[in-house]
This record gives structure tokens, C-alpha cells and sequence, in this order.
């Protein structure tokens, strides 16, 4: 029906299919489910969304990209201060999601030229998701729950009495 299949082509290829095996739920009885009932109903089901235009991506890019990467920048100021080793893995955990949304934000753009992006911009949210959530996790547990080992309460008291 995308390439252009006409009614009578529909009603002779597809519409005993349908009938046989759709119509049970897509008859147009249940307004949250698509209505298969009429080739005009079906052409509207399959038509490809092609997602907004350039005009809103770019609008949308910069609230993404201004609003989720305060909030990286927050979220990852508090983790740097918690307690993980080694260094190199809690640096690549606060660095990523800075990666991932200007991946992801680029990706926006290059779906519309390959379509095969759009599964780019899943792995690039599943980081941003991983990482925020494991940043989270991480500094309430260590805010609420955690106790320091023996030794680095001993240096930490040290450091202050040299301090003080």
C-alpha cells in the first residue's frame, strides 16, 4: 500500500486477509486500536512517518541538548565525589552521557538520511539511561547507606588535623 497498491489491488490481495484475521480487534469498535475496516482506513494505518520536520528538530535539539546535559553536568558533580575505583571507570561513567546525547542529537539528523540511525539513537539513550541511573544509585547509596573503609577514615582525619 506505501508503493501505491490501488483499491482494487487491495481488495483483491489483502482484504479477505484482513477480514479473516484483523477484523476481530480492528473493526473500528475500540477507538485505541487502528481501524483496518476500509482500504481508506488502512492507507492511513501504513503511511511512514518521516518524524518532524528540520525546523523542530532543531528546536527540540537545543531544549535536549541545554536541559539533559545541565542535568549530566549536576548528577555527575555529585558522583565524582563518591567513592568508586577504579579512577578510569567512574571518569568514563561521568564522561559518557556528554557523548551519548551529542550522538544521539546528531543521530536525530542522520535518520532522516538513513533510517537505520533510529538504532543508534536507542543505544545512545540506553546509555545516557545507564549511566544516570548507575550515577544516581551510586552517590544515594554511598549518601545514605555507605561507610567509608578504615583506611580512608584514618586518612581523611589525618588530612584534617594537618589542615586544622
Amino acid at each position: 500500500m506505501r508503493s501505491g497498491a490501488t483499491e482494487e489491488a487491495f481488495t483483491s490481495q489483502a482484504q479477505h486477509i484482513i477480514e479473516n484475521r484483523c477484523l476481530q480487534c480492528h473493526s473500528g469498535s475500540n477507538p485505541h486500536v487502528p481501524n483496518l475496516s476500509s482500504f481508506s482506513h488502512v492507507s492511513q494505518v501504513v503511511q511512514l512517518d518521516e518524524g518532524m520536520d528540520f525546523f523542530s528538530l532543531v528546536r527540540v535539539s537545543h531544549t535536549h541538548l541545554l536541559g539533559i546535559t545541565f542535568m549530566f553536568f549536576i548528577v555527575g558533580l555529585i558522583f565524582s565525589h563518591a567513592y568508586v575505583r577504579p579512577v578510569w571507570f567512574k571518569s568514563a561513567v561521568v564522561g559518557l552521557p556528554f557523548l551519548a546525547i551529542a550522538m544521539d542529537i546528531l543521530c536525530w539528523y542522520m535518520t532522516k538520511l538513513i533510517p537505520g540511525f533510529a538504532w543508534v539513537i536507542m543505544g545512545t539513550g540506553a546509555m545516557m539511561g545507564g549511566c544516570f541511573g548507575l550515577m544516581v544509585l551510586v552517590s544515594v547509596h554511598q549518601m545514605w547507606f555507605y561507610k567509608m573503609p578504615p583506611e580512608l577514615v584514618g586518612r581523611d582525619a589525618a588530612s584534617r588535623r594537618a589542615i586544622g
